[in-house]
């Protein structure tokens, strides 16, 4: 089984990332207790300013009681909604 993740620019992830988190009515510090992932690490996330490996959007995606891949096609959406308006 492969764990790549096709490239996508961090900015659209963390776009989808804040969105889900918000829509579950999660803090940032909620997120990060439910995910084990440093809160200071989904704030650079979300910001676009880091870009997450697998595991951690697992975590991320486990937290938010979604499949990984929600997560993932939440960005590709928002990328391509961003690309059409260009």
């Amino acid at each position: 089984m492969s764990t790549d993740v096709a490239p996508l620019p961090s900015h659209f992830f963390g776009l989808a990332l804040r969105a889900l988190r918000e829509e579950a009515g999660l803090s940032q510090d909620e997120l990060h207790r439910r995910s084990g992932v440093a809160q200071s690490h989904i704030a650079a996330c979300e910001t676009g300013r880091r870009s997450p490996g697998y595991d951690t959007i697992a975590r991320l995606s486990a937290a938010l009681g979604i499949p990984l891949s929600a997560l993932v096609s939440r960005a590709e959406t928002i990328a391509a909604f961003h690309a059409a308006r260009q």
